[in-house]
């Protein structure tokens, strides 16, 4: 279906505000921020920044919804015949992976995420993700019904490490691309961490 005018300008909108607010997080902290703050830097008032968002906490759960809705789409597109767990680690890859021209504006759009254990809490509370449609692309791959345990843990488990490496890859200041931190953890978290305790043992017995 194509976009309406009025839809596309709503999304132009949305968009300038999500930018004017996510300076201002970095360079202030999200706390410090207010609402008024962020609608003068969009050059709007706070009313017109009421239309679109409830608060600027729902400005964040947007933001993190649509980068799940880009991991889900990119999942669906893998080829068929690669397995439920390859498919999501390479979904993972292909959209954490940032040019090396764009990663100075990415680090200083997310930074603030990474330094706040407290605003990721409070995300969390919110529901940002919707795990049923990843949950449901790998009952597809796999044959299963969507209520097999198998398949929750999988997403779980491969989202929470790209997630952990993504914020690590934020916290380090940036280095090299995002989408190499998150392969390298993905191959750990699908080799088995049971061979972590492998030298631990070979110490015990000698």
């Amino acid at each position: 279906m194509k976009e309406g005018l009025r839809d596309k300008q709503r999304r132009l909108v949305e968009r300038e505000i999500a930018a004017a607010a996510m300076r201002l997080f970095d360079s202030e902290g999200f706390d410090a921020v207010t609402v008024e703050q962020i609608a003068d830097a969009a050059g709007i008032s706070s009313r017109t920044f009421f239309r679109y968002f409830a608060n600027k906490e729902e400005l964040l759960v947007r933001y993190q919804r649509q980068i799940h809705a880009r991991l889900v789409t990119a999942l669906a597109a893998r080829p068929a015949d690669e397995g439920p767990v390859t498919a999501l680690r390479e979904a993972y890859i292909a959209t954490s992976h940032v040019a090396p021209e764009d990663r100075d504006q990415v680090l200083r759009s997310n930074r603030f995420l990474a330094s706040s254990r407290a605003l990721r809490v409070r995300l969390n509370g919110e529901s940002t993700v919707d795990r049923g449609p990843v949950i449901a692309l790998l009952a597809e791959r796999m044959g299963l019904d969507a209520s097999d345990p198998r398949l929750e843990t999988v997403a779980v488990a491969v989202g929470a490490v790209a997630g952990a490496s993504f914020n690590r890859w934020l916290s380090s200041g940036g280095q090299g691309d995002p989408a190499e931190h998150i392969s390298r953890a993905l191959r750990l978290l699908e080799d088995g961490l049971a061979g972590l305790d492998l030298p631990a043992k070979r110490r015990r017995s000698a």
